[in-house]
């Protein structure tokens, strides 16, 4: 069997390695863990990971900068996402035609405003693209938000019922000559039918690809009648801030569908 000499000038057996080139856990170096080594009476430094003598690694750095971006990411996503609810909200809480509007009336259209703003955050919070929002908590919030949207259809309906019975009554029966408000009605049964096959998943037992589908299905209805329904009205809406508005909804539902049929 062939020897091998070691630090000492003596010779060791090959899978002892007592020398500079020992076994882990054993030798000169000590044991095989990051910390310090010794080899000739001088130490040296074993690099941990992602920290050397001399401060992090470029492994290190890169993580940390990574989570920079994704955290001024956040701030971004947020920041659009306000900006343009808020101006849209704004924008029609100063519009002049409010001024010889009724409260009810009034009230009846920020629902509507309103209710576009949670259209743009359901397919976001669905598909889990909101920061600090996803899994669960984001699918929860869904659900609130769901709620939510549905009783601001009702105020927005319920108020306009109110000030002007009978062109309700002709919208909700397709007899209206106006094409905004044909489009209005359809996006208002779609979301109900949405809402109840979402409250109604357990009783209804279908498999949860095909209750995916067809609640996908029913918002995408949702989302474009509502939109045409928002273009076409030339009322408190800003035509800017309601194009934004009426964009991002769109452009969260396709990302939101993209993903849930991934």
């Amino acid at each position: 069997m062939p020897k091998f000499r070691s630090s000492k000038g003596g010779f060791s057996k090959p899978g002892s390695f007592k020398s500079g080139f020992s076994k882990f856990g054993s030798g000169t170096f000590g044991p095989a863990k990051f910390g310090k080594a010794k080899f000739g009476g001088t130490k040296f430094w074993a690099s941990k990971p992602g920290v050397g003598k001399f401060g992090a690694s470029k492994s290190a750095k890169k993580g940390a900068a990574s989570k920079g971006v994704l955290r001024g990411d956040a701030v971004l996503i947020w920041g659009l996402l306000g900006i343009v609810i808020v101006v849209s909200l704004a924008e029609a809480a100063f519009s002049p035609l409010l001024a010889w509007r009724q409260p009810v009336y009034i009230a009846a259209g920020f629902a509507g405003v309103l209710a576009m703003a949670f259209l743009l955050l359901q397919p976001l919070l669905a598909g889990g693209y909101l920061p600090g929002l996803a899994g669960e908590r984001g699918r929860r919030l869904h659900r609130w938000i769901g709620i939510a949207l549905v009783i601001a259809v009702a105020v927005h309906v319920g108020g306009l019922a109110i000030t002007s019975p009978p062109d309700v009554v002709d919208v909700l029966l397709f007899r209206s000559p106006t094409p905004f408000a044909l489009w209005g009605v359809i996006a208002l049964w779609a979301v109900l039918l949405a809402a109840l096959i979402a409250a109604l998943r357990t009783s209804l037992a279908l498999r949860p690809r095909t209750w995916r589908r067809i609640h996908t299905t029913l918002a995408l209805i949702t989302v474009i009648a509502s939109v045409v329904h928002a273009v076409l009205i030339e009322g408190t809406m800003e035509t800017v801030s309601k194009v934004l508005l009426c964009a991002a909804a769109v452009g969260g539902k396709r990302c939101a569908a993209h993903t849930l049929a991934a």
